[in-house]
């Protein structure tokens, strides 16, 4: 089975990205901000609490390194939002849990994405994590480090460590993704000499991983598209060609 194309497009007017092909753990991982737990509205945890407030199970600070172990593709429905304090969990108002049960099943918010009471950073709404995920965030501009964190994670190979990228490259990169584009990882070049990935721009496309990756196989067949980014090990420069 063909692994699911890594496509990118950040909504900076709606503070969104939606992406195929970007683990929750590599999203975690680069986070600025350190998240102090999540409240579970959609999947079912092995490592996780019940508030009996809400009736949603919570990962809790002292459960987070079990939590992040367990493989949330096998959920199916994968819906969080991260909290603050746990005990601010049995703040929420009737009216707050309705709205995020609604955000949970129809993958959007009702109203805010954000609630004071938990004082959250994230809401995360996803099918089948790699498969569909859309993320609303208070500063997308972060999404640069989950980038990152991805390209890290493709580039590594044998190699014990990569040099820092360049934030001016990491600007360029999240300007690429504003219009939607995809990293061509099948096809990336990883050894101790030259290590590289092509990004496309895509056209406006149904957002679902089959038609991203066909979207893909037809860029392919396309000269001079696109943009390379490179990383010598030996130098350990990074370049955007």
């Amino acid at each position: 089975m063909r692994e699911y194309p890594c496509y990118i497009k950040i909504d900076e007017s709606e503070g969104t990205v939606f992406s195929t092909g970007m683990e929750f753990r590599t999203f975690i991982t680069a986070s600025p901000n350190k998240v102090e737990g999540f409240l579970l509205l959609k999947g079912f945890p092995t490592n996780a609490r019940l508030n009996q407030h809400t009736w949603w199970e919570y990962v809790s600070k002292e459960d987070m390194d079990e939590f992040m172990k367990e493989d949330v593709y096998d959920y199916g429905d994968f819906c969080w939002i991260d909290f603050h304090d746990e005990v601010d969990l049995d703040k929420l108002s009737d009216q707050d849990m309705a709205e995020l049960l609604f955000a949970a099943h129809m993958k959007r918010p009702l109203g805010s994405s954000y609630f004071d009471v938990l004082k959250n950073h994230y809401l995360y709404l996803s099918h089948d994590d790699l498969y569909w995920v859309k993320i609303y965030m208070r500063d997308v501009r972060e999404y640069k480090r989950a980038i990152e964190q991805k390209i890290r994670e493709m580039f590594i190979g044998r190699k014990k460590s990569l040099a820092p990228m360049p934030e001016y490259i990491l600007n360029e990169l999240y300007q690429l993704f504003i219009n939607g584009a995809v990293f061509d990882f099948e096809n990336r070049t990883v050894s101790s000499i030259h290590t590289g990935v092509r990004i496309y721009p895509t056209r406006d496309i149904g957002l679902c991983a089959e038609e991203i990756h066909a979207e893909l196989d037809r860029l392919r067949n396309l000269s001079k598209v696109g943009r390379y980014l490179e990383y010598n090990p030996k130098t350990k420069k990074w370049g955007l060609l």
